[in-house]
């Protein structure tokens, strides 16, 4: 734990001991030993009480400290209410260690702010065909906490379904005598996977902020696109996204992220379709 007091914990394959700082003191061993008295007889040397009750003397009370083990948990609740009651902000970092190499599933839906392109490639000819378009979108997200660097990194996959469809009238060849108009539209849903990483900073006990990264092979369902009276099937191209948010007691999300450009028909040599996005996205997290 990082406040006014400090709680800090080494662990070796035989060894666990707690140390403590208060104000950026020098750090110090909260004491416990377990010692013989004869060979079938053991006694402890429970000091670290005693220096709890001389250095944590606000928030705290004589039975609770009598009671204490020594376990992060308990010890954990102790130096909290300490920070507390001294109106200091701490970080708890035993609360996510205890969550650790645990799943964490999200309902995430949001909203896509798309930018879609569609040109031809063999020659270039001077047509108004973009849109942009607000569309929704809904995920899943299953994320796992890595037990180490104070769980401060994650990995996550997050099925999402997503639907976006627009039509265009698109003028060919503007302001020449012969310029007409020609009728485009795309039709496109798909399961969109993205799976990355994830690192969170620890704002204090309930708040974080995180920034991840991620690979989103894509999979279209029955999606097609509309141009010059020919009907393309879509086959979409995978992509990269970077992302920035908030998390709040471990439970409600905030993301805003942003994609590289997607080709929707990788397939047909001779048009290039792009697709962009950026997505406000909010989450609770079930368990």
């Amino acid at each position: 734990m990082e406040g006014k007091a400090d709680l800090l914990y080494y662990e070796s394959a035989a060894l666990k001991k707690f140390f403590f700082s208060i104000d950026d003191s020098d750090i110090k061993q909260l004491i416990y030993k377990r010692y013989y008295i004869e060979t079938s007889s053991i006694s402890y040397n429970e000091d670290y009480k005693k220096q709890i009750k001389e250095n944590l003397n606000c928030g705290t009370n004589l039975t609770e400290v009598n009671k204490l083990d020594y376990k992060p948990g308990d010890l954990a609740k102790v130096f909290m209410r300490y920070n507390e009651c001294s109106n200091s902000s701490a970080i708890n970092y035993n609360q996510n260690y205890e969550k650790r190499d645990l799943v964490n599933l999200t309902v995430r839906p949001g909203i896509n702010f798309s930018n879609y392109q569609v040109s031809k490639n063999y020659y270039t000819v001077n047509e108004l065909d973009k849109i942009e378009k607000a569309s929704f979108r809904i995920g899943l997200e299953a994320e796992l906490i890595l037990p180490f660097n104070n769980n401060k990194w994650a990995v996550f996959a997050e099925p999402t379904f997503q639907y976006y469809k627009a039509e265009n009238d698109v003028v060919v060849y503007p302001g020449q005598p012969y310029q007409f108009t020609k009728a485009r539209s795309i039709d496109y849903k798909s399961i969109e996977v993205p799976i990355g990483i994830r690192y969170y900073f620890f704002l204090n006990d309930k708040s974080k902020i995180f920034i991840n990264a991620s690979y989103n092979p894509d999979f279209e369902i029955n999606s097609n696109i509309s141009y010059d009276n020919t009907i393309y099937k879509i086959a979409s191209s995978s992509t990269f996204s970077f992302g920035a948010g908030y998390k709040y007691n471990d439970k409600f999300v905030v993301e805003f992220r942003t994609s590289t450009k997607r080709d929707l028909l990788q397939n047909v040599p001779i048009l290039n379709a792009e697709y962009r996005t950026s997505s406000i996205i909010l989450g609770y997290t079930l368990f």
